[in-house]
């Protein structure tokens, strides 16, 4: 079994990955995936997570320009 016991991908000898570490990585993923309509409203950003984050996400609706959207 790859990665044993704990999240996928990782060796053995990699410490599991902490919740404070998670959850900053899945902030750094919408961030990656969102770019500039992603912000963090927490006031330090740098050391993340060291309280419950805070975010603004942007979304547009799709559909408007006349095209079909799937």
């Amino acid at each position: 079994m790859a990665g044993g016991r704990g999240a996928p991908g990782r060796g053995r000898d990699e410490p599991p990955e902490s919740y404070p570490q998670r959850q900053d990585h899945e902030l750094q993923a919408l961030e990656a995936i969102y770019g500039a309509d992603f912000q963090d409203l927490r006031p330090d950003v740098r050391g993340r997570v060291k309280e419950p984050p805070e975010i603004n996400l942007v979304l547009y609706p799709r559909g408007l320009t006349g095209e079909e959207v799937y």
